[in-house]
Parts: structure tokens; C-alpha cells; sequence
């Protein structure tokens, strides 16, 4: 049934990571990161148990050497940040730090829950045990978009508007989809579209007994810096109450215990990037991504 609401990911090559309990001796007990201008300190554990795809992104060439210094490390200088006489060295990472934040601020609050033993069998998840570990569901889209200029196609012209142009409206574009922060209504909408909405109604049905509100918003959203590309993100506690189609959520997400899967589509609308003195009227395309996953914190 899963397999039949999202794709699983299937990765080329092993994300370079350690493997084994927090004791292990290929991390340093601290690593510290620039994320885009702003300092972290992530221990050792934390960064052990942060989300596959996640850290597929903020460390594309894996971590295996994360805080050994430049020569072992291998990559270029600008992954690098070197701070001032005595300060540690710090990895440069380009993720947005607000995202970064918001995902470890759902991780402190999930180890300071109570910790109850869970509802679900221990064997739904294929033999994971984590009685005393707090499931999350991760959920992070990538939104690409595309903005296409009148050419016949659309009631406005750029170039029409003095002082105003394509990359303007990007930007217009880009700030517009950033506002737009409700999770399930774009795939309500190809929904409304598609007669055969069988499976995107499945995921979302799955997703609110698993404990996303019917009317979420992402937890957090923004622009990417210098891209057509807004990234989101929305962490939940598994819902494990004992009520029985809840049950049956909780054991389909447990199957995507570090192993993320995806679904994309395409959308697209028109928009109006001007003002009240000047409509600006363009066709916007968007190719959404969904990226889901389960961590135990």
C-alpha cells in the first residue's frame, strides 16, 4: 500500500555517514557548522539521528569527515569556514539555518515528552525497536517554479512595466508561493483536477492519522537564496493512540524508517506579480516534491 502512495528513493551510492550507536569513533563528540552565516554546535548523537534526506542535502559528500580538518576532509576551501585565532574550525553548509532550527527544536521537544511504550506491534516496522526512542514524521518539499513570460501566453508583458523586469517577477513569484504555506491544499488542488485522485487522497488521509492537521502549514518555508526554488519543512510527533485506523497509519510510516520516499508533480497557474498600479498577469509553473520519512529521536 505504501509503495503505491510515494516512491521510495533509491540512492546511487551509501551516503558516507557512521553507522553504530553514538559511540562511535568516526565523529568527533562535537561538530561544529556554518550554516549559511550562522553557528551550530550539533553533537555527535544528534547528528547520528537527523534525517537521511536531510543530511543527504547538507552533506552532499557525506560526513564521515565532518570537524577532521582540511587535509583529511578532501573538498575545497570554500566548505570551509575558519574563524579567528583559537576558535574550532567549522564546516560551511549551504541549508538554510531556520530549517536547521526548526527541526532540532522539534527533537528537543520530542525527547522532553514523556516517553510511553508504543501502541503499534514492535514488528511493523520490521523489527525496529524504539520503546524508548520518540518516532517523528518528517515532511520537507522542494518547490521549483518556473515563470513564464507573456510570448502570446500569458495578458501581460514584462517589458511593458517601466523599471520592472523577468527577474523582478522571479523574485514577485518567489514571495508569493513563500506565503502560500498550506501543506495538502496544492495537492487538493491536482486532486480537483485529476479524476483518478485515489492515491494523493491515500497519502493525505495517511498523513492526518499519522498526526498532521487536516489544515497544516509548513513549519518552516522559504526562498532559497539566488534560486527559483522554495524549500519547506513540517515535523510531527507519530500519532501511536490505540484507536484503530491511527494503528494502521502509525505501521505504514514506520516502513519509511530511514529509507525516504517521494512523490512530484507539476501545477500550474497564473499569477499576477505587479501591484495596484501595474497587473502584471503570468503563467507560473511549479514542480512540487515530497519528500517523507520517519526518524526516532
Amino acid at each position: 500500500m505504501a509503495d503505491s502512495i510515494i516512491t521510495s528513493v533509491t540512492q546511487q551510492t551509501a551516503f558516507a555517514r557512521p553507522h553504530g550507536d553514538s559511540g562511535s569513533d568516526f565523529l568527533p563528540a562535537q561538530i561544529p557548522l556554518n550554516v549559511r552565516g550562522r553557528h551550530f554546535v550539533l553533537d555527535r548523537e544528534t547528528l547520528n539521528h537527523l534525517p537521511e534526506s536531510l543530511l543527504n542535502t547538507m552533506f552532499p559528500n557525506g560526513v564521515v569527515h565532518l570537524g577532521r580538518g582540511y587535509d583529511t576532509y578532501g573538498y575545497g576551501a570554500g566548505d570551509y569556514y575558519y574563524g579567528g585565532a583559537g576558535e574550532a574550525e567549522q564546516t560551511w553548509v549551504d541549508f538554510d539555518p531556520d530549517m536547521l532550527e526548526h527541526v532540532l527544536q522539534a527533537y528537543g521537544r520530542a525527547l522532553g515528552a514523556q516517553v510511553q511504550a508504543p501502541t503499534t506491534p514492535g514488528n511493523a516496522s520490521g523489527g525496529v525497536a524504539y520503546h524508548d526512542r520518540n518516532p517523528l514524521v518528517v515532511l520537507r518539499e522542494e518547490l521549483d517554479y518556473f515563470v513564464v513570460p507573456a510570448s502570446g501566453r500569458t495578458r501581460g508583458d514584462v517589458s511593458d512595466v517601466p523599471g520592472f523586469t523577468l527577474g523582478m517577477a522571479k523574485t514577485r513569484c518567489g514571495e508569493l508561493l513563500a506565503e502560500d504555506d498550506s501543506v495538502f491544499e496544492p495537492l487538493e488542488r491536482t486532486m480537483q483536477r485529476n479524476l483518478d485522485n485515489i492515491i494523493e487522497q491515500q497519502l493525505i488521509d495517511m498523513l492526518c492519522l499519522a498526526g498532521f492537521p487536516r489544515d497544516a502549514r509548513w513549519g518552516c518555508r522559504r526562498v532559497e537564496p539566488s534560486r527559483s526554488s522554495v524549500t519547506s519543512l513540517l515535523t510531527v510527533p507519530l500519532d501511536e493512540s490505540a484507536d484503530q485506523s491511527r494503528m494502521v497509519a502509525a505501521q505504514k510510516l514506520l516502513l519509511f524508517y530511514k529509507k525516504p520516499a517521494r512523490k512530484c508533480w507539476w501545477e500550474g497557474e497564473d499569477v499576477n506579480a505587479g501591484n495596484s498600479d501595474h497587473k502584471i498577469d503570468l503563467k507560473l509553473w511549479c514542480r512540487r516534491t515530497w519528500t517523507l520519512e520517519l526518524v526516532l529521536v
